[in-house]
């Protein structure tokens, strides 16, 4: 196995599958802030529009996009390590910018409020642990089931 000269990591990736992980980490990032959950999955303003039905494509069309995107990336990148980094990559990025406050615990000696009690992080725990394993192994195969069916269907010549 050769080791990726340094200043050329694109090399071995490629920049499309890069700037399509950078596609979906703006897609999960959008999808996990409030504001525009509300407005594309939610009911707001439009319910009763013309422009309800539009939002409602838009919101199948993002979560549809979500999760095709992963097996894209794979499929383009020409090792199965790069296709489960990229697709895993955004996903990651985004459950931490997200979870930024939940993942700090309390610190205290006592009482309820904030700064009362000291609880597990986030990440400890177990019904939380358990939805970011199975996300965390959902986009890992997505990518790697990306790269395998390019690895079937285009063969090396």
């Amino acid at each position: 196995m050769e080791a990726i000269p340094p200043g050329r990591p694109l090399q071995h990736v490629g920049r499309l599958p890069v700037i399509l992980s950078a596609v979906q980490l703006v897609l999960l990032l959008a999808a996990s802030v409030t504001r525009a959950r509300n407005l594309i999955y939610g009911c707001t303003f439009f319910c009763g529009t013309s422009l309800h039905v539009v939002i409602g494509v838009l919101a199948l069309v993002l979560s549809v996009a979500m999760f095709v995107l992963p097996t894209v990336i794979g499929a383009l990148c020409r090792e199965w390590k790069a296709a489960i980094v990229l697709a895993v990559a955004p996903w990651w990025i985004a459950m931490l910018l997200h979870a930024m406050p939940l993942l700090t615990p309390y610190i205290g000696l006592g009482g309820s409020g904030p700064g009362g009690r000291f609880d597990a992080s986030f990440w400890l725990d177990f019904n939380q642990a358990a939805s970011l394993l199975i996300g965390f192994a959902l986009f890992a195969a997505l990518g790697w089931f990306g790269w395998l069916a390019r690895q079937i269907f285009i063969r090396p010549q």
